[in-house]
């Protein structure tokens, strides 16, 4: 790409296997873009299985309640046991791979610590680095208890601590501490389904020191000391809590009985007479912090309401989404945003012979109350005040006219109105057609256009900026020699604000049922820049 060479080697293999009442599988996925200074891209995993445990080892995603743990990657062992009322799950492993951070430049000793990536060497110099990442341990274990598919009860406890002696030249060690319940209740064969989580978190943000000492809490606590309180019951919650994390300043929340790092939802659903149903009251404090969930949308709370109708003997279906959110849940910011969504959506096949037809409307809000005419205090107070609307239609049509025959067409407009004194507008319409014909067997073809015109308006400067670009992509597939060989090819021809010509062709050849080989071609000729070349060549083989 852009008359630079780079080799990439990746290898798969998975295997699985039975053995009287035990299941096995196993997987490996290696690349040459593993690299030391960089998080794991190669994954192995061994799995045993049986009616009543699981043993995993290697890279697994374990299954935990979503406020604890959920799409986090543990390179270690994750066990459960099954015994039907009792069930039992614990992970162990880590979730980040140590890498040491360097040393960018020498500031000299009398420049300023402020950043990030700012730090004080031994000798006294102040140096810029650039940032590692501590090796990060996780352990976690759910409890629960289960009743068929009627009631579940479970209690998911996590611990996740940095090893600080993996990286010098990073942030300071962090460790993190999270306890959760959950329940669910499935009523009338699921009709009803009741479900409520909560969790409630520690995070202490630098560990490096360790506890506080008996003597520090002396100094700091009581008459004459910084902060008022007994040391000695400060010593008696030291005594309790160091047992779990850390015990320092740097713990958080500060003040635990704000629930500040409090986290729970709560959900109805109903499935009536063609009518599902469904309620959601959440709330996340600020300070909740989960290193098993790090993507968690946190400090807000509010509600959401979706119904879905299925119509004329299910050939219509009509959905309502209604959601309202706001920040700001312990007061901490100056306004409060609050953020409100609306969904609907009319889908409608008559028959296999006739068009099916989806039409979508959504509007998107964000207020937080403030509003100026003076953009000064517009940027210290943060004002937001913005709409969206997004209006979207498909139709798709399934024909028989000498040949089977396939064909969609897609359109999407957008337009986002800023009514803060920024006037900070922008407008989208997309519009794409997909049409595929089976000609036989063997042959089928297909074309694609595709249209995007994009605007984003600066009121306050009064300029325009628009990025609009067409592309066209016609091709066949064609199989030949009873199916071992399946041949592909297009060119597809793009116009407007980027410009290029590209030309795909690839070849897949069974030499055996269980082994096959495939060539892959991609050719780039571009408008301006020099033009690109893309070879693949993969090979699968199945041990059966």
């Amino acid at each position: 790409m852009r008359e630079t060479n780079r080799w990439y080697n990746n290898i798969s293999l998975d295997g699985k296997a039975t053995y009287g009442a035990f299941d096995f599988d196993a997987q490996v996925y290696a690349t040459s873009e593993e690299k030391g200074f960089l998080q794991p891209y190669n994954r192995y995993k061994f799995g045993v299985y049986n009616e009543y445990f699981r043993i995993i080892g290697g890279d697994y995603t374990p299954g935990y309640q979503t406020l604890v743990m959920n799409g986090k990657r543990v390179r270690g062992v994750t066990g459960s046991v099954h015994l039907g009322f009792f069930n039992v799950q614990a992970s162990y492993g880590e979730i980040n791979r140590g890498v040491d951070g360097t040393i960018a430049e020498i500031l000299g000793p009398n420049a300023s610590l402020l950043g990030s990536d700012k730090i004080l060497l031994p000798d006294g110099n102040v140096a810029r680095i650039t940032q590692g990442t501590f090796k990060r341990n996780v352990f976690a274990v759910n409890p629960y208890f289960t009743a068929g598919e009627t009631f579940k009860l479970g209690f998911t406890y996590l611990h996740s601590k940095d090893d600080k002696t993996t990286a010098q030249f990073t942030r300071q060690p962090q460790e993190n501490v999270v306890a959760g319940t959950e329940m669910t209740i499935n009523l009338d064969d699921n009709k009803i389904q009741l479900y409520a989580q909560g969790a409630f978190s520690v995070l202490n943000k630098d560990i490096e020191t360790g506890d506080l000492s008996n003597e520090t809490i002396d100094k700091v606590f009581g008459p004459g000391g910084a902060f008022s309180g007994n040391s000695e019951d400060i010593k008696k919650i030291k005594d309790i809590l160091s047992q779990f994390i850390t015990f320092n300043q740097f713990l958080s929340p500060l003040k635990p009985e704000e629930l500040s790092s409090l986290a729970y939802e709560a959900s109805l659903a109903l499935n009536y007479f063609g009518n599902y149903f469904k309620g959601t009251y959440l709330s996340r404090g600020f300070d909740y912090n989960s290193f098993g969930n790090n993507y968690l949308r946190t400090d807000v709370s509010g509600f959401n309401l979706f119904d879905r109708v299925a119509l004329l003997d299910n050939k219509m279906f009509l959905s309502l989404g209604y959601e309202r959110l706001e920040d700001n849940r312990n007061k901490t910011k100056f306004a409060t945003t609050a953020f409100t969504n609306f969904n609907a959506s009319i889908s409608y096949y008559p028959s296999f012979d006739l068009p099916g037809v989806i039409l979508s409307y959504s509007r998107n809000v964000n207020n937080n109350g403030i509003l100026s005419t003076d953009p000064d205090i517009q940027r210290r107070t943060y004002g937001i005040d913005d709409y969206t609307n997004r209006f979207g239609v498909q139709v798709t049509y399934r024909f028989f006219a000498g040949f089977n025959h396939n064909l969609s067409a897609t359109g999407s407009f957008a337009s986002r109105k800023d009514n803060t004194v920024f006037k900070f507008d922008a407008n989208n319409t997309m519009l794409g057609l997909n049409y595929a014909t089976e000609w036989s067997k063997s042959l089928q073809s297909f074309l694609t256009f595709n249209m995007s015109n994009n605007e984003i308006i600066n009121g306050s400067l009064n300029t325009t900026q628009t990025f609009n670009i067409t592309s066209i992509v016609a091709g066949a597939k064609y199989y030949l020699m009873q199916n071992r060989l399946v041949l592909n090819g297009s060119v597809s021809p793009t116009f407007g604000d980027l410009k290029r010509y590209a030309f795909d062709a690839s070849a897949l050849y069974y030499i055996l049922k269980n082994f096959s080989l495939q060539v892959q071609i991609r050719y780039l000729v571009n408008d301006g820049y020099a033009n690109d070349s893309i070879v693949g060549l993969t090979s699968r083989y199945e041990l059966r």
